[in-house]
């Protein structure tokens, strides 16, 4: 019994309730209305639900965070130059990461919250016609560009502090190929599960999120 208590109590039996869960309400729902907007709905209530519970139990609340006297013991054991380079550079890149952060959340939020998103993909792969494999291609490589484009600057100014704390030894050619490749391996990348999910929504129009949170 103890060792069935502890598989419960562990992530595999927390992950075995939530998928309970979930497979009740959705099969509730179903029962009570035809729609599949409300299954989702309710999978998704319920999900976010579990989320929640797990964690805050999974979360030390109780185990105390280190206090400034032990950081600062920590600290004067180390030599004071180097702990003076870190504190300048970071307090170099704070506000471009902050900068950085605030307009990351703002697209997310333009393009992913709004109907500017869809209309942008829209808009974008109009050139390639209606074949559905180039649109989100092409939808892709559009939404990794925007905010590659509007983080430009920031990328620019962290090389510069980079380069003058003796962090990076990349010239501008090279940083400007780095950058590119970096952002081509994040549209491959993307565009696998993106294809995925638009051929499961194509397949299956009204019940394709729940294909696609099985997988």
């Amino acid at each position: 019994m103890k060792n069935i208590s502890a598989v419960w109590r562990s992530p595999y039996g927390v992950a075995a309730e939530a998928t309970v869960g979930l497979l009740g309400a959705g099969v509730a729902v179903d029962q009570l209305t035809a729609g599949p907007r409300q299954v989702a709905a309710a999978v998704c209530g319920v999900s976010a639900v579990g989320w929640l519970f797990v964690a805050a139990v999974h979360t030390p609340w109780r185990r105390p965070p280190a206090s400034r006297a032990d950081l600062a013991a920590v600290l004067d054991d180390l030599p004071a130059e180097p702990i003076a380079r870190s504190r300048r550079l970071h307090a170099e890149l704070r506000p471009v990461g902050v900068v950085g952060l605030t307009v990351t959340l703002a697209i997310i939020v333009g393009l992913g919250l709004t109907p500017a998103g869809a209309r942008l993909v829209t808009w974008a792969s109009q050139p390639v016609g209606g074949f559905w494999v180039a649109q989100v291609l092409v939808g892709v490589v559009t939404l990794v560009a925007i905010p590659a484009v509007a983080l430009l600057p920031a990328a620019a100014y962290k090389h510069v502090v980079l380069v003058r704390h003796g962090l990076s030894t990349l010239r501008w050619r090279d940083w400007a190929a780095a950058l590119v490749g970096r952002h081509l391996v994040v549209c491959v990348f993307a565009s696998i599960p993106a294809l995925v999910f638009v051929s499961v929504a194509r397949l299956s129009p009204h019940w394709w999120w729940a294909w696609v949170s099985a997988c």
